[in-house]
Protein backbone atom coordinates (compact mmCIF):
# COMPACT_ATOMS: atom_id res chain seq x y z
CA UNK A 1 0.00 0.00 0.00
CA UNK A 2 1.04 3.53 -0.98
CA UNK A 3 0.47 6.86 0.48
CA UNK A 4 -1.36 8.67 3.47
CA UNK A 5 -3.21 5.11 4.24
CA UNK A 6 -0.01 3.43 4.78
CA UNK A 7 1.87 5.70 7.08
CA UNK A 8 -1.15 5.98 8.98
CA UNK A 9 -1.11 1.93 9.38
CA UNK A 10 2.11 1.71 10.06
CA UNK A 11 1.72 4.21 13.01
CA UNK A 12 -1.44 2.29 14.71
CA UNK A 13 1.35 -1.26 14.39
CA UNK A 14 3.96 0.93 16.13
CA UNK A 15 1.07 1.80 18.74
CA UNK A 16 0.15 -1.10 19.02
CA UNK A 17 3.64 -2.70 19.52
CA UNK A 18 4.46 -0.51 22.27
CA UNK A 19 1.36 -1.36 24.42
CA UNK A 20 2.45 -3.32 27.60
CA UNK A 21 -0.04 -5.75 26.86
CA UNK A 22 1.10 -6.16 22.91
CA UNK A 23 3.29 -9.76 22.39
CA UNK A 24 2.74 -10.43 18.80
CA UNK A 25 4.87 -7.32 17.47
CA UNK A 26 8.04 -6.02 19.19
CA UNK A 27 8.42 -2.69 18.67
CA UNK A 28 11.90 -3.16 17.19
CA UNK A 29 14.52 -0.66 14.59
CA UNK A 30 13.10 -2.41 11.47
CA UNK A 31 9.52 -1.31 12.74
CA UNK A 32 10.45 2.14 13.53
CA UNK A 33 12.61 2.20 10.39
CA UNK A 34 9.41 1.30 8.37
CA UNK A 35 6.93 3.98 10.15
CA UNK A 36 10.11 6.84 9.54
CA UNK A 37 10.22 5.94 5.90
CA UNK A 38 6.71 6.07 5.43
CA UNK A 39 5.95 9.34 7.09
CA UNK A 40 9.01 10.86 4.77
CA UNK A 41 7.26 9.49 1.35
CA UNK A 42 3.95 10.94 2.63
CA UNK A 43 5.75 14.42 3.36
CA UNK A 44 4.33 13.47 7.28
CA UNK A 45 8.11 15.12 8.22
CA UNK A 46 6.82 15.95 11.77
CA UNK A 47 6.20 12.30 12.28
CA UNK A 48 9.16 11.26 11.00
CA UNK A 49 11.05 13.47 13.44
CA UNK A 50 8.89 12.33 16.22
CA UNK A 51 9.51 8.17 15.34
CA UNK A 52 13.05 9.56 15.70
CA UNK A 53 12.49 10.88 19.61
CA UNK A 54 10.75 8.23 20.42
CA UNK A 55 13.56 5.47 19.15
CA UNK A 56 15.47 7.14 21.76
CA UNK A 57 13.18 7.02 24.37
CA UNK A 58 12.57 3.24 23.89
CA UNK A 59 16.20 2.70 23.95
CA UNK A 60 16.60 1.65 20.15
CA UNK A 61 18.89 3.05 18.89
CA UNK A 62 18.63 5.31 15.39
CA UNK A 63 20.16 3.80 12.21
CA UNK A 64 22.05 5.85 9.90
CA UNK A 65 19.41 4.59 7.81
CA UNK A 66 16.15 5.59 10.00
CA UNK A 67 18.66 8.93 10.10
CA UNK A 68 18.80 9.83 6.52
CA UNK A 69 14.73 8.10 6.25
CA UNK A 70 13.79 11.53 8.31
CA UNK A 71 15.98 14.06 6.32
CA UNK A 72 14.60 12.95 3.09
CA UNK A 73 11.17 13.45 4.96
CA UNK A 74 12.81 17.26 5.32
CA UNK A 75 13.94 17.30 2.34
CA UNK A 76 10.29 16.74 0.20
CA UNK A 77 8.71 19.08 3.14
CA UNK A 78 12.14 21.96 2.31
CA UNK A 79 12.10 22.09 6.66
CA UNK A 80 15.99 22.81 5.85
CA UNK A 81 16.00 24.10 9.67
CA UNK A 82 14.81 21.04 11.08
CA UNK A 83 17.29 18.95 8.51
CA UNK A 84 20.19 21.27 9.51
CA UNK A 85 19.61 20.52 13.57
CA UNK A 86 19.38 16.96 12.79
CA UNK A 87 22.31 16.73 10.79
CA UNK A 88 24.81 18.58 13.80
CA UNK A 89 22.58 16.48 16.67
CA UNK A 90 23.70 13.17 15.16
CA UNK A 91 26.66 14.16 13.28
CA UNK A 92 27.98 10.07 13.78
CA UNK A 93 25.44 8.73 11.99
CA UNK A 94 26.10 11.37 9.15
CA UNK A 95 27.38 10.10 5.39
CA UNK A 96 27.30 11.50 2.13
CA UNK A 97 23.48 10.66 1.58
CA UNK A 98 22.65 12.55 4.65
CA UNK A 99 24.87 15.67 3.46
CA UNK A 100 22.97 15.39 0.36
CA UNK A 101 20.19 15.72 1.46
CA UNK A 102 20.45 18.45 3.86
CA UNK A 103 22.06 20.32 1.19
CA UNK A 104 18.80 20.13 -1.04
CA UNK A 105 16.47 21.02 1.73
CA UNK A 106 18.79 24.20 2.17
CA UNK A 107 18.38 24.73 -0.92
CA UNK A 108 14.44 24.10 -1.55
CA UNK A 109 14.34 26.77 1.06
CA UNK A 110 15.92 29.44 -0.72
CA UNK A 111 18.99 28.86 1.99
CA UNK A 112 22.11 28.82 -0.76
CA UNK A 113 24.32 29.75 2.08
CA UNK A 114 23.84 27.08 4.02
CA UNK A 115 23.90 24.45 1.11
CA UNK A 116 27.55 26.10 0.13
CA UNK A 117 28.47 26.06 3.68
CA UNK A 118 28.01 22.06 4.08
CA UNK A 119 30.53 21.42 1.34
CA UNK A 120 33.49 22.49 3.75
CA UNK A 121 31.62 20.56 6.95
CA UNK A 122 31.70 17.65 4.34
CA UNK A 123 35.42 17.18 3.29
CA UNK A 124 36.44 17.67 7.08
CA UNK A 125 34.56 14.42 7.83
CA UNK A 126 36.31 12.81 5.26
CA UNK A 127 33.31 12.59 2.40
CA UNK A 128 33.84 13.48 -0.84
CA UNK A 129 31.07 15.09 -2.49
CA UNK A 130 29.95 13.34 -5.67
CA UNK A 131 27.56 14.44 -8.57
CA UNK A 132 24.70 14.09 -6.13
CA UNK A 133 26.27 16.87 -3.95
CA UNK A 134 27.50 19.03 -6.90
CA UNK A 135 23.81 18.66 -8.60
CA UNK A 136 22.08 19.47 -5.00
CA UNK A 137 24.07 22.80 -4.93
CA UNK A 138 23.62 23.88 -8.13
CA UNK A 139 19.90 23.34 -7.94
CA UNK A 140 20.15 25.37 -4.82
CA UNK A 141 22.20 27.71 -6.68
CA UNK A 142 19.68 28.03 -9.06
CA UNK A 143 16.56 28.74 -7.16
CA UNK A 144 18.58 31.81 -5.90
CA UNK A 145 19.36 33.34 -9.08
CA UNK A 146 23.04 32.69 -8.23
CA UNK A 147 23.79 32.20 -11.55
CA UNK A 148 27.98 33.44 -11.25
CA UNK A 149 28.40 31.20 -8.43
CA UNK A 150 26.37 28.34 -10.21
CA UNK A 151 28.69 29.16 -13.52
CA UNK A 152 32.11 29.17 -11.78
CA UNK A 153 30.82 25.19 -9.89
CA UNK A 154 29.62 24.25 -13.42
CA UNK A 155 33.37 24.66 -15.17
CA UNK A 156 34.49 22.49 -12.10
CA UNK A 157 31.74 20.20 -12.73
CA UNK A 158 30.57 19.87 -16.32
CA UNK A 159 27.96 17.24 -16.09
CA UNK A 160 24.34 17.51 -18.10
CA UNK A 161 22.30 17.79 -14.64
CA UNK A 162 24.58 20.41 -13.53
CA UNK A 163 24.26 22.18 -17.00
CA UNK A 164 20.33 22.29 -16.57
CA UNK A 165 20.59 23.69 -13.21
CA UNK A 166 23.04 26.29 -14.53
CA UNK A 167 21.07 26.90 -16.62
CA UNK A 168 17.79 27.31 -14.51
CA UNK A 169 20.31 29.87 -12.37
CA UNK A 170 20.96 31.89 -15.58
CA UNK A 171 17.12 32.17 -16.21
CA UNK A 172 16.50 33.55 -12.79
CA UNK A 173 19.22 36.31 -12.79
CA UNK A 174 18.37 37.00 -16.44
CA UNK A 175 21.39 36.21 -17.40
CA UNK A 176 20.62 35.62 -21.05
CA UNK A 177 24.23 35.41 -22.77
CA UNK A 178 25.49 32.74 -20.29
CA UNK A 179 22.03 30.83 -20.68
CA UNK A 180 22.72 30.69 -24.80
CA UNK A 181 26.42 29.52 -24.21
CA UNK A 182 25.36 26.70 -21.78
CA UNK A 183 22.74 25.70 -24.30
CA UNK A 184 25.43 24.70 -27.01
CA UNK A 185 28.25 23.56 -24.40
CA UNK A 186 29.17 20.38 -25.65
CA UNK A 187 29.97 19.26 -21.97
CA UNK A 188 26.51 18.49 -21.17
CA UNK A 189 25.54 16.43 -24.52
CA UNK A 190 22.43 17.50 -26.76
CA UNK A 191 20.10 20.11 -25.45
CA UNK A 192 17.01 18.89 -24.12
CA UNK A 193 13.53 20.47 -23.72
CA UNK A 194 14.26 21.93 -20.38
CA UNK A 195 17.45 23.65 -21.04
CA UNK A 196 15.84 25.22 -23.64
CA UNK A 197 12.79 26.35 -21.65
CA UNK A 198 15.22 28.08 -19.37
CA UNK A 199 17.42 29.44 -21.89
CA UNK A 200 14.13 31.31 -23.07
CA UNK A 201 13.03 32.13 -20.08
CA UNK A 202 16.42 33.98 -19.44
CA UNK A 203 16.30 36.04 -22.76
CA UNK A 204 12.24 36.77 -21.79
CA UNK A 205 13.55 37.69 -18.50
CA UNK A 206 16.65 39.90 -19.92
CA UNK A 207 14.52 41.53 -22.20
CA UNK A 208 15.10 39.98 -25.70
CA UNK A 209 12.08 38.32 -26.28
CA UNK A 210 13.30 38.06 -30.13
CA UNK A 211 15.80 35.86 -29.44
CA UNK A 212 13.08 33.43 -27.08
CA UNK A 213 10.99 33.29 -29.86
CA UNK A 214 13.70 32.17 -32.18
CA UNK A 215 14.71 29.51 -29.21
CA UNK A 216 11.22 28.18 -29.71
CA UNK A 217 11.26 27.75 -33.12
CA UNK A 218 14.58 25.85 -32.86
CA UNK A 219 13.22 23.35 -30.37
CA UNK A 220 9.68 22.79 -32.95
CA UNK A 221 12.58 21.80 -35.02
CA UNK A 222 13.94 18.94 -33.12
CA UNK A 223 12.42 15.72 -32.36
CA UNK A 224 11.30 15.60 -28.72
CA UNK A 225 9.53 19.26 -29.68
CA UNK A 226 8.16 22.30 -27.37
CA UNK A 227 6.27 20.87 -24.20
CA UNK A 228 3.60 23.15 -22.33
CA UNK A 229 6.54 25.01 -19.93
CA UNK A 230 7.74 25.49 -23.83
CA UNK A 231 4.87 27.40 -24.78
CA UNK A 232 4.35 29.34 -21.52
CA UNK A 233 7.86 30.78 -22.15
CA UNK A 234 7.27 31.59 -25.93
CA UNK A 235 3.79 33.25 -24.52
CA UNK A 236 5.52 34.76 -21.45
CA UNK A 237 8.18 36.52 -24.99
CA UNK A 238 4.76 37.37 -26.45
CA UNK A 239 3.51 39.51 -23.14
CA UNK A 240 6.71 41.12 -22.51
CA UNK A 241 6.62 42.55 -26.58
CA UNK A 242 2.70 43.07 -26.49
CA UNK A 243 2.63 40.58 -29.64
CA UNK A 244 -1.12 39.86 -29.16
CA UNK A 245 -1.34 38.57 -32.86
CA UNK A 246 1.43 35.66 -32.42
CA UNK A 247 0.11 35.13 -28.59
CA UNK A 248 -2.80 33.86 -30.37
CA UNK A 249 -1.42 31.72 -33.08
CA UNK A 250 1.25 30.03 -30.14
CA UNK A 251 -1.80 29.50 -28.05
CA UNK A 252 -3.73 28.18 -31.00
CA UNK A 253 -0.98 25.37 -31.39
CA UNK A 254 -1.58 23.76 -27.56
CA UNK A 255 -4.25 22.77 -25.16
CA UNK A 256 -4.54 25.43 -23.17
CA UNK A 257 -4.26 26.29 -19.63
CA UNK A 258 -5.03 28.93 -17.54
CA UNK A 259 -1.88 29.64 -17.11
CA UNK A 260 -1.08 29.72 -20.87
CA UNK A 261 -4.56 31.48 -21.19
CA UNK A 262 -3.48 34.49 -18.58
CA UNK A 263 -0.56 35.24 -20.39
CA UNK A 264 -2.14 35.45 -23.77
CA UNK A 265 -4.69 37.83 -21.87
CA UNK A 266 -1.87 39.87 -20.71
CA UNK A 267 -0.69 40.11 -24.26
CA UNK A 268 -3.86 41.05 -25.51
CA UNK A 269 -3.84 44.52 -22.49
CA UNK A 270 -0.77 45.19 -23.69
CA UNK A 271 -1.86 45.38 -27.44
CA UNK A 272 -4.64 47.15 -26.74
CA UNK A 273 -6.83 44.02 -27.77
CA UNK A 274 -9.43 44.14 -25.35
CA UNK A 275 -11.57 42.08 -27.40
CA UNK A 276 -9.16 39.33 -27.82
CA UNK A 277 -8.68 39.79 -24.07
CA UNK A 278 -11.88 38.85 -23.23
CA UNK A 279 -12.15 35.76 -25.85
CA UNK A 280 -9.41 34.30 -23.62
CA UNK A 281 -11.58 34.55 -21.04
CA UNK A 282 -14.27 32.94 -22.99
CA UNK A 283 -12.14 30.49 -24.22
CA UNK A 284 -11.12 29.33 -20.46
CA UNK A 285 -15.19 28.41 -19.84
CA UNK A 286 -15.25 26.65 -22.95
CA UNK A 287 -12.69 24.44 -21.91
CA UNK A 288 -14.24 24.31 -18.32
CA UNK A 289 -10.70 25.88 -17.23
CA UNK A 290 -11.42 27.76 -13.83
CA UNK A 291 -10.39 31.65 -14.84
CA UNK A 292 -8.59 32.63 -11.29
CA UNK A 293 -8.23 35.99 -10.16
CA UNK A 294 -5.15 36.84 -12.89
CA UNK A 295 -7.55 36.00 -15.41
CA UNK A 296 -10.10 38.88 -14.66
CA UNK A 297 -7.15 41.17 -13.68
CA UNK A 298 -5.75 41.15 -17.42
CA UNK A 299 -9.39 41.04 -19.13
CA UNK A 300 -10.19 43.92 -16.61
CA UNK A 301 -7.15 45.87 -17.67
CA UNK A 302 -7.44 45.22 -21.16
CA UNK A 303 -11.28 46.81 -20.99
CA UNK A 304 -10.03 49.34 -19.35
CA UNK A 305 -7.17 50.57 -22.02
CA UNK A 306 -9.97 50.18 -24.38
CA UNK A 307 -12.14 52.47 -22.56
CA UNK A 308 -14.44 49.97 -21.68
CA UNK A 309 -15.38 50.56 -18.21
CA UNK A 310 -19.03 49.13 -18.38
CA UNK A 311 -17.46 45.74 -19.10
CA UNK A 312 -14.65 45.97 -16.64
CA UNK A 313 -16.73 46.97 -13.63
CA UNK A 314 -19.25 44.23 -14.66
CA UNK A 315 -16.18 41.65 -14.62
CA UNK A 316 -14.93 42.75 -10.95
CA UNK A 317 -18.79 42.28 -9.76
CA UNK A 318 -18.53 38.54 -11.18
CA UNK A 319 -15.28 38.13 -10.04
CA UNK A 320 -15.53 39.69 -6.36
CA UNK A 321 -15.03 37.07 -3.62
CA UNK A 322 -11.85 36.35 -5.17
CA UNK A 323 -10.40 39.91 -5.92
CA UNK A 324 -6.85 40.72 -5.28
CA UNK A 325 -5.83 44.18 -4.37
CA UNK A 326 -4.88 44.57 -8.41
CA UNK A 327 -8.47 43.47 -8.92
CA UNK A 328 -9.61 46.27 -6.95
CA UNK A 329 -7.34 49.06 -8.54
CA UNK A 330 -8.80 48.03 -12.30
CA UNK A 331 -12.49 48.80 -10.76
CA UNK A 332 -11.07 51.66 -9.05
CA UNK A 333 -9.26 53.02 -12.27
CA UNK A 334 -12.41 51.74 -14.20
CA UNK A 335 -14.43 54.11 -11.87
CA UNK A 336 -12.06 57.10 -12.37
CA UNK A 337 -12.76 56.36 -16.07
CA UNK A 338 -16.67 56.27 -15.63
CA UNK A 339 -16.40 59.87 -13.60
CA UNK A 340 -17.68 57.92 -10.02
CA UNK A 341 -15.53 59.22 -7.61
CA UNK A 342 -18.05 58.78 -5.01
CA UNK A 343 -18.25 55.15 -6.30
CA UNK A 344 -14.33 54.74 -6.06
CA UNK A 345 -13.61 56.24 -2.58
CA UNK A 346 -16.39 53.97 -1.17
CA UNK A 347 -14.80 51.06 -2.65
CA UNK A 348 -11.47 52.52 -1.56
CA UNK A 349 -12.71 52.68 1.92
CA UNK A 350 -14.21 48.84 1.68
CA UNK A 351 -9.95 47.70 1.26
CA UNK A 352 -8.36 46.06 4.97
CA UNK A 353 -5.50 47.82 3.86
CA UNK A 354 -4.20 50.02 0.28
CA UNK A 355 -1.24 50.13 -1.65
CA UNK A 356 -0.04 52.24 -4.17
CA UNK A 357 -1.78 51.28 -6.93
CA UNK A 358 -5.06 51.22 -5.73
CA UNK A 359 -4.42 54.61 -3.45
CA UNK A 360 -3.06 56.34 -7.08
CA UNK A 361 -6.58 54.54 -8.89
CA UNK A 362 -8.56 56.40 -6.31
CA UNK A 363 -6.72 59.76 -6.47
CA UNK A 364 -6.83 59.91 -10.03
CA UNK A 365 -11.05 59.17 -9.79
CA UNK A 366 -11.11 62.34 -7.04
CA UNK A 367 -8.94 64.53 -9.49
CA UNK A 368 -10.97 63.74 -12.69
CA UNK A 369 -14.48 65.14 -10.52
CA UNK A 370 -12.36 67.77 -9.73
CA UNK A 371 -12.74 66.89 -5.82
CA UNK A 372 -9.42 68.36 -4.92
CA UNK A 373 -10.29 68.66 -1.26
CA UNK A 374 -11.33 65.35 -0.88
CA UNK A 375 -8.19 63.69 -2.49
CA UNK A 376 -6.02 66.32 -0.01
CA UNK A 377 -7.68 64.86 2.36
CA UNK A 378 -6.91 61.59 1.56
CA UNK A 379 -3.48 61.71 0.62
CA UNK A 380 -3.22 63.26 3.73
CA UNK A 381 -4.44 60.23 5.42
CA UNK A 382 -1.76 58.00 4.41
CA UNK A 383 1.09 60.38 3.81
CA UNK A 384 2.78 59.31 7.08
CA UNK A 385 2.54 55.59 5.67
CA UNK A 386 4.01 56.32 2.51
CA UNK A 387 7.57 56.89 1.92
CA UNK A 388 8.84 60.21 0.47
CA UNK A 389 9.86 58.84 -3.41
CA UNK A 390 5.87 57.45 -3.40
CA UNK A 391 4.36 60.66 -2.31
CA UNK A 392 6.41 62.34 -4.96
CA UNK A 393 4.99 59.93 -7.50
CA UNK A 394 1.49 60.65 -6.21
CA UNK A 395 1.70 64.02 -6.55
CA UNK A 396 2.80 63.55 -10.24
CA UNK A 397 -0.48 62.36 -10.75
Amino acid sequence: MEGAAWWEQALAQLAAALRPDERSISADAVLFGVCITSCGKASQWPWALQMLQEMRRWDTPPSSGSHNSVLFACERASAWRHAVALLWEAQALSDLGSFNSVISSCGKGQQWRWSVSLIPRMKDKELMPDEVTWNSLLSALGAAAQWQRAMRLFEEHPTRLACNATISACAGGAAWRQALSLLRTPNAGRPEVGRFNAAMTACVKGRHPRRALRLFGELKAQTAGPDTASFGAALSACEKAAWWSEALALLAQVSPSIVLLNTAASACEKGHQWRWALQMLRQARTAQLRADATTFNAVMAACLRGEQWAKSLALFQGMRPMATLPSFAEALGSLRQAGRWEDALGLLWELPRWDLQTLTAALGALCRGSRWREASLLLDSRITALQPDVVCLLLRH
